[in-house]
């Protein structure tokens, strides 16, 4: 699935696309929980509220700030 075609999927097919993506890190900033998955050539991440079990959104992109938050978690090993 390319970017453009994770843009103009349905909340369906996003979860279905994230489910089998990588996962990389996870983050918690008061009720919402923020997941960081690798969909080969894109980042999705997805926006989830604690409290109310549910998936608020998904930010789907490929580089830049949104990839900050998590650089401290990601453990490259050689």
């Amino acid at each position: 699935m390319t970017l453009y075609e994770f843009i103009q999927a349905d909340t369906d097919q996003k979860a279905l696309a994230v489910w089998n993506g990588i996962y990389i890190a996870d983050r918690q900033e008061g009720r919402l929980r923020m997941q960081l998955y690798h969909l080969g050539s894109f980042y999705v991440e997805v926006v989830y509220d604690v409290p109310q079990n549910r998936i608020l959104h998904f930010k789907p992109f490929r580089k830049g700030l949104l990839l900050a938050p998590y650089l401290e978690q990601i453990r490259l090993s050689f």
